[in-house]
């Protein structure tokens, strides 16, 4: 199976819509969804995504509460 996305509408800060594959089209992207009060995503999950990010600039990360 091969297929793509073509949509991700998430919110911004000012709760306006944003489609993150418009937005970033052509770049690899990681989405993280977590939850601050999960010692999991807060102690290795964030963290992960930081560290892949300064690893591998060229990927786009979105978090999402």
């Amino acid at each position: 199976m091969n297929s793509s996305i073509a949509s991700i509408v998430v919110k911004d800060l000012e709760l306006n819509p944003v489609d993150l594959i418009q937005q970033h089209s052509g770049k690899a992207q990681l989405l993280l969804i977590y939850n601050n009060d999960c010692m999991g995503c807060t102690g290795r999950a964030i963290p992960l995504a930081y560290e892949f990010q300064l690893q591998f600039p060229d990927i786009e990360v979105a978090a999402m509460t």
